[in-house]
């Protein structure tokens, strides 16, 4: 009977996360189509809820979506009517969700692409269950040569100021202040620590005993300082670190022009690229540069879509990309402990467009969106014994 059932999914909010939400519910849906599943697609700013309710679902999922958690007068989930495994997928750090897990609909799942999260997940939040899934890579309809390509080094993401992050907290209370500095401190001489054993780490520096629940409700306030703060950090270090040693960087929007580099001669800054497409930044690029936001046990899909686009990756090492991309062949890792080795790495390989090729058949054989489907429908499957 489950095997005939729709899959609900919910388009993602094209408003967050600079519309990778969105990209995603449409690759999933278009990859679940294309291997005979019935997909019921629905945009949740568009389309009541009270539709779908009372029906059977092989499952439901969405991407960072609040709807979830909808209740109606008498308290009770609106989602408790709607029958079948719920899945949200989270690519945001988990005690962002501190609030939202309090309590939760019936048979509610978490699909998240660090396996560190999944281990948070698992051990602080008692309502829900969470499954390591990486997002698929995007298919790219025209491969440029390699040789033809405009950019050598590109990096895709923003400029955003560190201190900024650091100033956004009340630094007027102490407790904050000595928190604030410690962790931060902590995290920037540490990089390999994940975001919550940093957090562990300065708490017993300091002394401090907090329940599970104490522990998550607090780092819940003090997170952001590890992908808004130190990975922030690193990133303005990486980059004036290769352009320093005389390696040319292209770059796309006027957040570049706030970088304390921004008048450097190997810095090109180009016309922002909507998010939609920025894998064309990647077609155009011999080799991408990917800094991870604080993920230390992860796949994202900055890396896959560059590998889908045939360029070569360069990124912050994590235990998952070398397990799934042979170091120097497939990718090239970088340690965030030795971030001077990174502009010899780039030299050395910047022509290997060998490297390109067998990303790129990796990456299509074991990281499409198709493959995402499998395995989420595996998941189900698992659930579902």
């Amino acid at each position: 009977m489950a095997d005939t059932l729709p899959i609900l999914v919910f388009k993602g909010d094209n408003s967050l996360c600079y519309g990778i939400l969105t990209s995603f519910s449409e690759q999933l849906k278009d990859a679940l189509i294309s291997i005979g599943e019935e997909v019921i697609y629905v945009d949740p700013a568009e389309t009541s809820v009270e539709e779908l309710i009372g029906k059977r679902y092989k499952a439901i999922i969405a991407f960072m979506e609040n709807i979830f958690y909808s209740v109606l007068d008498d308290g009770s989930f609106v989602f408790d009517s709607f029958y079948g495994p719920k899945f949200n997928y989270w690519t945001d750090y988990p005690a962002f969700y501190y609030r939202y897990v309090q309590k939760v609909p019936k048979d509610y799942y978490i699909l998240t692409q660090d396996r560190n999260y999944v281990k948070f997940i698992n051990r602080y939040y008692k309502n829900v269950r969470a499954f390591f899934l990486p997002p698929g890579g995007k298919k790219i309809d025209e491969l440029i040569p390699f040789n033809e390509r405009k950019y050598d080094l590109s990096f895709a993401g923003s400029f955003s100021n560190w201190e900024r992050c650091v100033k956004s907290f009340n630094l007027k209370d102490e407790t904050t202040k000595i928190l604030v500095d410690n962790y931060l401190e902590f995290m920037v001489t540490n990089p390999d620590y994940t975001t919550e054993d940093a957090f562990s780490a300065v708490l017993e520096k300091l002394g401090v005993n907090l329940t599970d629940d104490q522990f998550v409700q607090e780092l819940s306030k003090l997170h952001r300082l590890a992908e808004l703060g130190a990975a922030k950090l690193y990133r303005q270090g990486i980059l004036q670190t290769i352009l320093d040693s005389g390696i040319t960087v292209d770059v796309f929007g006027d957040s570049w022009k706030d970088a304390p580099f921004a008048g450097n001669k190997y810095l090109r800054i180009h016309q922002e690229i909507p998010a939609d497409k920025v894998s064309t930044i990647y077609a155009n690029s011999k080799m991408s540069l990917n800094i991870m936001t604080w993920h230390k046990d992860s796949i994202t899909e900055r890396v896959l879509d560059a590998m889908m686009a045939r360029s070569i990756v360069i990124s912050d090492y994590t235990p998952a990309l070398s397990e799934s991309f042979e170091n120097e062949k497939e990718i090239l890792l970088f340690s965030l402990n030795d971030i001077a080795a990174i502009p010899d790495m780039v030299r050395r390989n910047i022509q290997n467009s060998q490297i390109a090729d067998l990303a790129h058949e990796k990456a299509k054989a074991d990281f499409s969106w198709t493959k995402f489907a499998e395995r989420f429908l595996k998941i189900i499957e698992m659930i579902n014994e």
